[in-house]
């Protein structure tokens, strides 16, 4: 089973100045309300520290998603241990795996999994997150 919401933005820093307003908040927040209740996945783009995660989180918080809300942000994954982390592993799967570990993808399974910046993955990681996404 995999997560009913995927949230995801690979967008560079901007260096916008630029603060949204009131009205454009309001609308961005009514927006995400409908999208909440919609059964497809969801892609967020927008420059880093624009709140691409609060949106998220709202999202998942506005829908009626059982699972937990699961955020990996692009510093966090191992470029060697990558596949464990997202997809998991079974015990005896390498040699350190001495028990079965649960990836992000079954984690979140039934609830949100935000993938944060993911334009610093290397580019090995993200053709391997092609078939899943």
């Amino acid at each position: 089973m995999h997560p009913r919401r995927l949230a995801v933005q690979s967008t560079p820093a901007c260096h916008d100045d630029a603060a949204p307003s009131r009205r454009s908040m309001e609308e961005t927040r009514i927006l995400a309300t409908r999208y909440a209740m919609l059964p497809e996945d969801i892609l967020l783009l927008g420059p880093t520290g624009s709140g691409k995660g609060h949106l998220a989180r709202y999202i998942h918080d506005a829908s009626r998603c059982s699972g937990q809300f699961l955020s990996i942000a692009g510093g966090q994954l191992s470029e060697s241990l990558w596949e464990s982390q997202l997809f998991g592993h079974l015990a005896g799967a390498y040699t350190d795996a001495k028990s079965r570990v649960r990836g992000a993808f079954e984690q979140a399974a039934g609830g949100t999994l935000f993938l944060d910046e993911m334009h610093h993955w290397s580019p090995s990681v993200q053709c391997g997150l092609l078939y899943p996404l």
